[in-house]
């Protein structure tokens, strides 16, 4: 805790005048800080004018991960327990011709981290009645047009997103998107969980030589959603990060250890 005691050692009783000392401004309680308002160009007129045109057709889901929920029935109040795959994307619909959404481009560190987005962000544009495979972020970007506006209503299932703010300032640079978010049902709708599921991304187990309670997960993409192979590749390991003993040894002739270079930065800091 800062100490905010001001008083002077051996001025209680000065042999001389003191000279005037500016008064202290009072410390005021910080605030928390406050995003700055984001301004958009749109016709208030247009708002979820386009909620229509698409329709929510199925999650993708990694079948190499279990989740399991308890759904509620609205009426009866009866619970169930519902298994399925980690949700790692949607399928929509387009009911109109020319209809745009966006295309990211997938990594290997995508299943941890959906919302790690690098690269280009592309246009495409749908034709009637055709099924768009979508990331996360790619289904939430569609929701977030101002002719969208958080719902689409497009066939007898009406869902809406759900975004969740930064409680820290956000940093442009940083390639994880700031602001993530969801799919839910609308008002009186089942549960996502409870609607059509496809499985997206596949896998076979394998001992594991190092842990014999952890298998190896060897992941593919389920035929029609090759989009995700990239998914099921092995993330890299970022260089001095995790990096185990023998990969230093190895590396050490051409790559510095960033570790041991933030060491030496802080221990030679303090020589004389």
């Amino acid at each position: 805790m800062a100490l905010t005691d001001t008083k002077i050692l051996g001025a209680e009783a000065p042999e001389k005048p003191v000279a005037e000392v500016a008064a202290v401004e009072e410390a005021k309680p910080a605030q928390a800080e406050v995003a700055p308002e984001i301004h958009e160009d749109f016709d208030p007129a247009l708002l979820g004018s386009d909620s229509g045109k698409w329709a929510y057709v199925a999650a993708i889901t990694d079948a190499t991960v279990t989740d399991k929920n308890v759904i509620k029935d609205a009426k009866t109040g009866e619970k169930t327990e519902i298994t399925t795959g980690k949700f790692i994307g949607y399928v929509f619909k387009a009911l109109e011709n020319g209809l745009e959404y966006p295309q990211t481009e997938i990594t290997p560190f995508y299943l941890r981290n959906p919302f790690k987005v690098t690269g280009e962000v592309k246009t495409a544009k749908a034709k009637k009645g055709q099924e768009v495979i979508l990331t996360i972020p790619e289904a939430l970007a569609i929701l977030s047009d101002p002719k969208v506006n958080g719902v689409i209503n497009g066939n007898d299932v009406t869902v809406t997103a759900v975004y969740t703010e930064p409680k820290r300032g956000v940093n442009a640079k940083d390639d994880v998107l700031p602001v993530k978010g969801y799919l839910k049902p609308g008002k009186g709708a089942p549960s996502l969980k409870e609607l059509q599921i496809r499985e997206g991304v596949l896998g076979e187990s394998r001992p594991n030589p190092n842990n014999a309670t952890i298998p190896i997960v060897d992941r593919y993409p389920a035929k029609g959603f090759e989009r995700f192979a990239p998914a099921c590749e092995k993330a890299p390991r970022k260089a001095g990060s995790g990096a185990s003993a023998a990969s230093a040894e190895d590396s050490y002739k051409a790559t510095r250890n960033k570790k041991a270079q933030a060491f030496a930065a802080a221990f030679n800091a303090r020589r004389g």
